[in-house]
């Protein structure tokens, strides 16, 4: 059987290993869950932007390409990159996707505000920020597995280019407590 809070602990670890030098998160003051979670906030773009930076194509920044659409499919396409990150062993994946005839919005909107689904048995909305962001809670059931939830915090900023950033974060929340049967995931 697999000790939860030990798991917890590891992951927690290992995200933590996701900064790079410039990280508010190599401060000293690491006092926990709480503040870990706030200064991931700080640095999610951050670290986005350093690694977004980097080009696929050298070969010296280790990144692979596993996928490459040429034409779109149903009016569909992407490019997908993958490369270890050094500090905790973890594939780092990038996606570059292209669609016809879709706003930008209302991807956001997709990942924002999920259709129904079959496999999902509770979704719901915690909290909402003043700038559309939220903390979510997601209970579902998926074939041949037990019942698993989720709390994440959706973020997305709007970028120069007019192309959206979209984080999707493990965390916690006080009106989220854990459901008796269901697998709680980071």
């Amino acid at each position: 059987m697999i000790d939860f809070d030990d798991f917890k602990k590891k992951m927690l670890a290992a995200k933590s290993g996701m900064v790079d030098a410039t990280s508010s998160q190599n401060d000293e003051a690491k006092d926990g869950v709480d503040t870990y979670q706030k200064e991931w906030e700080k640095d999610a773009f951050l670290n986005y932007s350093n690694t977004w930076k980097e080009d696929v194509n050298a070969k010296e920044n280790g990144w692979k390409q596993k996928i490459n659409m040429k034409d779109y499919k149903n009016d569909y396409k992407c490019t997908m990159h993958q490369r270890k990150n050094p500090a905790i062993g973890v594939d780092l994946i990038r996606v570059h996707c292209f669609f016809k005839g879709v706003q930008c919005e209302h991807i956001v909107d997709y990942f924002m505000n999920p259709p129904p689904n079959k496999m999902i048995k509770e979704f719901k909305d915690i909290e909402t920020f003043p700038n559309g962001d939220k903390i979510t809670y997601t209970r579902f059931k998926i074939p041949m597995m037990s019942e698993r939830e989720a709390i994440a915090k959706y973020s997305h900023k709007k970028m120069d280019d007019g192309s959206i950033f979209i984080t999707i974060q493990s965390c916690e929340h006080a009106d989220a407590p854990k459901v008796k049967g269901a697998i709680r995931m980071f």
